[in-house]
């Protein structure tokens, strides 16, 4: 039998362990390759997806433009200009209104954050009969105004000597109109 010799074997051992090292570097390699390569794949992902994003709300943007003006036009109201379309109502309604007391309040729902956005009740005070009164009421619902009607008191003031028609009624009303105008302290 012929034995090897040992340097042979040792030979043999260290080429052995040489190409056992090789291989797990070409592992760690191709390893590393593909996680640079998911990671680039990941980036570009997000970078179409942010894109893309960005896109829509481009669009949002352009297709609302015309509702986000008559939003700006409708909270933009002066309180001049609220007054006199509330005393308005009562005209249309057939009824003479006084409007009052125009006080700036806190609006549930408006936040602290959004100080352009401010919320003035109104007192509506007015004298007619019942059927005109409600009109108005009716009428200040459907204001194109954002306005709420927060309180109204109905007193029936029955005139003296006369039979004939309904009798008078006094109705007074608190209205809260949210606005974006400047108020003057």
């Amino acid at each position: 039998m012929n034995n090897p010799s040992p340097s042979l074997s040792w030979t043999v051992l260290v080429s052995a362990l040489a190409a056992l090292i090789g291989v797990c570097l070409a592992a760690l390699s191709i390893q590393g390759q593909i996680a640079d390569y998911a990671q680039a794949k990941s980036q570009g992902q997000s970078a179409r997806d942010r894109d893309r994003n960005l896109a829509q709300l481009h669009a949002l943007a352009q297709a609302t433009a015309g509702e986000r003006s008559s939003l700006e036009t409708l909270f933009n109201t002066d309180v001049l200009s609220i007054a006199d379309t509330l005393k308005s109502v009562g005209k249309s309604a057939g009824s003479a209104l006084q409007v009052s007391d125009a006080l700036p309040e806190s609006a549930p729902g408006v936040q602290e954050s959004t100080p352009a956005l401010q919320a003035i009740a109104f007192t509506v005070k007015g004298d007619g009969t019942f059927a005109q009164l409600m009109t108005a009421l009716s009428l200040f619902e459907a204001l194109p105004i954002p306005a709420s009607i927060e309180q109204v008191d109905f007193v029936h003031t029955p005139a003296e000597g006369t039979a004939h028609n309904s009798p008078p009624w006094h109705m007074e009303a608190r209205i809260r109109v949210l606005t974006a105008a400047k108020l003057s302290p």
